[in-house]
């Protein structure tokens, strides 16, 4: 067993235990997975011991540790990361399906030392008006169309914070998550901790996975703006200034990119080729 998955989960059973067991699924062999109940509701916690006799029947392992009160993600990732005994580590969110046989592409990715962190290729759904579950689940279908597109391109500089992937050596040299975030800017604090450290980050397109965006964030009231003040304060960064080349490039600018390839920004519809 060579990969750990940590994934923190709070409430939506529905869509996170569908996600969950396709990620199973899609496994190629089996891992160690490690959920972090935020203090889920009742309907979560009965789904996720569900998951965890499904995941078992396939020989994984699936551990869930559970809070008693949301810790945020921070915290959570790093509760998973000090259970973890593999050589390597899957950070995820709990909304986010990777394609099959994601965790043989994401080790061949790694063993090519062109990274010391990076993320698959996200589609992010933000970038749909209308987004329903019927478009997530078609992207689903459609996507060896998605690979195809992008397999040989890779982003140097920045990766998808709803999941990286590494060495677990490389997380813990990086002192995993600062906690002062909540809910976020946590992942693109982690991602400026790397760059300074000298670390090689990147997005690879040969492999590939989608995000039912903010399904547990809808639920949650949390102060984005504190969070801002800490990111502003320790990296001496002006939001409101830099919102454009550092925003943008995060979380924008990657499937803007993929849309104006075929020259249809603001009218394709990613997930159906």
């Amino acid at each position: 067993m060579e990969i750990s998955v940590i994934i923190p989960v709070f409430n939506k059973i529905e869509i996170i235990q569908y996600c969950i067991l396709l990620n199973i699924n899609h496994a190629k062999k089996p891992c160690h997975w490690l959920i972090i109940d935020n203090n889920s509701d009742e309907k979560t916690k009965i789904g996720l011991l569900e998951l965890k006799n499904k995941a078992e029947e396939k020989k994984h392992i699936f551990d869930i540790i559970t809070e008693s009160k949301n810790t945020g993600v921070a915290k959570a990732w790093n509760k998973g990361l000090s259970f973890v005994k593999t050589n390597f580590v899957c950070v995820l969110n709990n909304d986010c399906v990777m394609m099959p046989n994601w965790d043989e592409e994401l080790l061949k990715v790694a063993q090519k030392n062109k990274f010391d962190i990076f993320s698959p290729f996200v589609l992010e759904t933000h970038i749909l008006k209308n987004y329903t579950l019927e478009n997530f689940l078609n992207g689903l279908k459609n996507y060896e169309f998605y690979v195809s597109k992008n397999k040989k391109r890779i982003r140097n500089g920045t990766f998808g914070g709803v999941i990286f992937f590494g060495k677990t050596f490389t997380f813990n040299n990086l002192n995993g998550f600062d906690e002062r975030f909540w809910l976020s800017l946590e992942d693109f604090d982690f991602l400026e901790t790397a760059i300074q450290k000298g670390m090689k980050v990147g997005i690879t397109g040969s492999v590939l996975a989608f995000h039912y965006v903010s399904v547990t964030r809808k639920e949650i009231k949390y102060d984005f703006s504190k969070n801002q003040a800490i990111f502003e304060e320790k990296w001496k960064w002006n939001f409101e200034k830099n919102e454009n080349s550092f925003i943008n490039k995060l979380i924008k600018s990657y499937n803007k990119i993929l849309l104006k390839r075929f020259n249809k920004l603001g009218s394709l519809n990613p997930f159906m080729p």
